[in-house]
């Protein structure tokens, strides 16, 4: 083990926190609760003033008289909209909530 004697084997600890000396002060604010949003919009929920936007009556009664008038299914219609028969079905019902996408969609196929 002779060749071994220039080598250091001492320990170094290079990234060591430092602790402060000093317990933190009492003095110190404490935070005020705060409650989560969540909890706020479970109670407008339960309130009932938040609901979901659902789709306007108007245009659904257009859409069914321009659907009846070019004498086409629901089945049809949905395949020029790429969109399941079953969504039709809901918008012309009025049960469907407010979708932007289908809504101009059919929008653009009244037009025509």
């Amino acid at each position: 083990m002779s060749g071994l004697d220039h080598q250091d084997w001492e320990q170094y600890i290079v990234h060591c926190k430092q602790t402060s000396k000093n317990p933190p002060s009492k003095n110190t604010k404490q935070k005020q609760y705060v409650p989560p949003p969540d909890k706020k919009l479970d109670e407008k929920v339960e309130k009932g003033e938040l609901k979901h936007k659902k789709v306007d009556q108007d245009l659904t009664k257009q859409f069914q008289l321009w659907r009846q008038s070019k004498n086409k299914t629901q089945k049809e219609v949905a395949q020029l909209l790429n969109v399941q028969p079953k969504i039709i079905n809901s918008f012309e019902s009025g049960q469907l909530k407010h979708n932007p996408q289908l809504v101009s969609k059919i929008k653009r196929l009244i037009k025509t």
